[in-house]
């Protein structure tokens, strides 16, 4: 079997390592097991991390990179802002459906870095990283009525991510897309509607500019 570059042995370490805290937690993630759905041998494992805590690590940063790429490629056709929020929402359901481990991965990551000092800011710098993207998305939505204005930006940015945080827990508790979907168009009318009445863009079915 060819030598892997270590950036491949470190990718290939981190989706396991995703993988077997998403199915079984933290306590099994152990080197030798995530090694082991990694297809590698132990003794492979520290030339691509110092410790399984780096690893760890890397698992949060992986997935805020594999984040970004998803909602840097998302182009949205809307007609007024509620459909752009709901197509936001929508993409964000997908990759929730699609990725149900990594939530849960994520889940149990953050409680074993909040018992772990020297890990203990990474969940802090990931929920920075999900402030960032959405705040990118609600003024990049808000540009195209020609609103700039931080103090909504920062209160659609709130809500949203409440938003979020409570389809990510409906959904991994039910797995019902369903319901995911018609939260979706519920929360899209009321951002909607916050932003009308904030801006006073007339009824909430300003037409997107080209």
């Amino acid at each position: 079997m060819p030598r892997l570059k270590v950036e491949d042995r470190r990718a290939a370490l981190i989706e396991a390592a995703i993988t077997v805290i998403g199915e079984r937690g933290t306590a099994a993630a152990t080197t030798r097991g995530i090694v082991a759905e990694a297809g590698m041998s132990l003794g492979s494992f520290h030339y691509a991390f110092a410790s399984r805590d780096a690893l760890f690590a890397a698992c949060f940063e992986s997935v805020a990179e594999s984040e970004r790429d998803a909602f840097e490629q998302f182009t949205v056709a809307a007609d007024d802002f509620r459909d752009y929020a709901r197509q936001t929402f929508d993409l964000y359901i997908d990759l929730l459906v699609r990725h149900t481990d990594l939530q849960l991965a994520l889940y149990e990551l953050t409680l074993y870095a909040s018992r772990h000092p020297e890990l203990r800011s990474l969940p802090g710098e990931y929920r920075r990283h999900t402030r960032e993207l959405i705040t990118e998305l609600v003024i990049r939505g808000m540009a195209q009525y020609g609103i700039d204005d931080d103090a909504l930006v920062a209160e659609l940015v709130n809500l949203a991510l409440t938003i979020t945080d409570g389809m990510t827990i409906g959904y991994v508790r039910e797995r019902d897309e369903g319901a995911l979907r018609r939260a979706s168009a519920f929360a899209s009318a009321a951002i909607d509607a916050l932003l009308t009445s904030s801006a006073g863009i007339g009824g909430g079915q300003a037409a997107v500019s080209s």
